[in-house]
């Protein structure tokens, strides 16, 4: 019985032993999708600035064009 007592504990500890290395695994991808989602945050702010940014360029550019139309 001490034998096969060791051997369970054994494999017990293997099978402990693999769970904690895939928890390790799952907190460092865990950490890298976080960091990915905050680059993706980022560029969707950016990509919103750059938005209001062209439509207001857009805006002035029609003024301009009008300005130039009536003094032409």
């Amino acid at each position: 019985m001490l034998i096969a007592g060791n051997l369970a504990t054994k494999v017990h500890l293997a099978q402990l032993e693999s769970t904690l290395i895939k928890l390790a695994n799952a907190d460092t991808q865990i950490e890298d999708l976080k960091i990915q989602l905050d680059d993706a945050l980022g560029a969707e702010e950016m990509v919103v600035q750059l938005t209001e940014r062209t439509l207001m360029l857009g805006e002035v550019t029609n003024v301009l064009i009008a300005s130039i139309l009536l003094f032409s």
